[in-house]
Order: structure tokens, then C-alpha cells, then sequence
């Protein structure tokens, strides 16, 4: 067995194990992209509920934050009148 046997059997053992390597990287590239695919779906579900949570919640603030702008113009409009009639202008 001369020199040129020993170097291609170096050579077949560096493309065993690159070739080796990239399937195994691949493997783990494959099963990260599933991972986060699953995780990118559930922060899609996620966001649509907070959406959904966030309008249910405008719909019900919303007149309230009326109710209360009437409330308070009524309350100052009383207290000028009774400023007024007090006689505390100014």
C-alpha cells in the first residue's frame, strides 16, 4: 500500500464526514424551522385574540368615556353657575 492508498482513504473519510455533517445540520435546520413555524402560528392566534379582546373593550369604553365627558361638562357647568351666583367672578 503505497502513499497514494493512505490519501484516499483520507480523502473518502473528509467527504464521509462532511457529508455527515451537512444531513445532520440539515436535520437540525428542519426541526428549528417546525419549531418556529409552531411558534409563529400561536403568536398569530395570540395577537388575533388581543385584537379581538382589545374591540370588545373599545366598544365598551367608548360610551363610557361620553358618559363621563357629559358628566364632567355638566359638574362644571354647575359649579360657574353657582361661582356666578355666589358672585366670584373670575
Amino acid at each position: 500500500m503505497g502513499v497514494e492508498w493512505y490519501r484516499d482513504l483520507a480523502i473518502a473519510i473528509v467527504a464521509f464526514t462532511a457529508t455527515a455533517v451537512f444531513i445532520l445540520i440539515g436535520v437540525v435546520l428542519l426541526l428549528l424551522y417546525l419549531k418556529a413555524a409552531k411558534v409563529l402560528e400561536l403568536l398569530t392566534q395570540a395577537a388575533a385574540d388581543v385584537g379581538a379582546i382589545t374591540s370588545i373593550i373599545r366598544e365598551i369604553v367608548t360610551p363610557l368615556c361620553k358618559v363621563a365627558g357629559v358628566i364632567n361638562g355638566i359638574q362644571k357647568g354647575i359649579h360657574s353657575v353657582l361661582h356666578f351666583v355666589k358672585g366670584e367672578h373670575g
